[in-house]
């Protein structure tokens, strides 16, 4: 584990901060389920302080979603998860001068998601998501094909198959949607990949540029102040803590 260096804020501040810019994000936390919370406590002892170890608790998590499309309501009442789609998240904080682990402490860092690499070539025939250079291949053939039944035909005859042309360009596109398993880009990279999109675009560049970001650093990704924030997934961890007395 890289070791967890003083950042700028502390969680109180994050969390308030979560308050005033996200406060959808609260709403929010109820909707997934918080899963296997694993803490770990470690211990660094130090030569040249040997009465003074580093000691740091380290949580991972997992978090999956209990709302639709992602589940189904089944006959008694229940939910059913019907497709895989589910976060990890780490945290980790160092004790405080008391040897508490503080909502107080600016010595944590964070991470949602998997640390892999945000796919954005992803194949056409993986997302429902038509892509603009597909639709406009797609048209083309429809037009080319408009274009000989012109040439080909007239009358009723013209207009029929014309018809039948239009139909056949639509079903190409429905049943492109129908085939294809995931949503979109980012529908792909978090079912396949882990990758929770908000947090790798908006909250991890912030987190490290403030120092808070734990493991792998985004890409060529520019930090934003302002999205210094709690995910839902974040604060059901913190609650989680708070509740066992872990943090306090």
């Amino acid at each position: 584990m890289a070791n967890v260096i003083s950042g700028t804020f502390t969680l109180s501040q994050m969390l308030e901060n979560t308050w005033k810019t996200k406060k959808n994000r609260f709403e929010y936390q109820e909707r997934d389920v918080l899963k296997k919370v694993v803490v770990i406590k470690q211990t660094v002892l130090h030569p040249d302080r040997p009465n003074e170890p580093t000691i740091t608790l380290m949580c991972k998590s997992f978090s999956y979603p209990n709302y639709s499309p992602y589940n189904n309501h089944v006959k008694n009442g229940g939910k059913q998860r019907k497709t895989k789609h589910q976060y990890d998240q780490i945290f980790s904080i160092e004790t405080d001068s008391n040897g508490q682990f503080s909502m107080e402490s600016t010595n944590w860092k964070y991470r949602l998601g998997s640390q892999k690499k945000w796919q954005d070539n992803v194949p056409q025939n993986k997302v429902k998501t038509i892509y603009r250079k597909t639709l406009s291949k797609w048209k083309k053939d429809y037009e080319k094909e408009c274009e000989q039944i012109k040439k080909k035909y007239t009358g009723e005859i013209k207009k029929k198959k014309l018809i039948e042309a239009k139909k056949k360009y639509n079903k190409r596109k429905t049943d492109h949607r129908k085939s294809a398993p995931y949503l979109d880009k980012g529908d792909f990279n978090s079912r396949v990949n882990g990758i929770n999109g908000d947090a790798h675009f908006r909250l991890h560049p912030a987190l490290k540029m403030f120092g808070h970001l734990y493991g792998r650093e985004p890409e060529n990704l520019t930090p934003n102040p302002k999205n210094i924030f709690c995910p839902k997934h974040m604060l059901a961890l913190i609650d989680f803590l708070i509740k066992r007395g872990i943090l306090i």
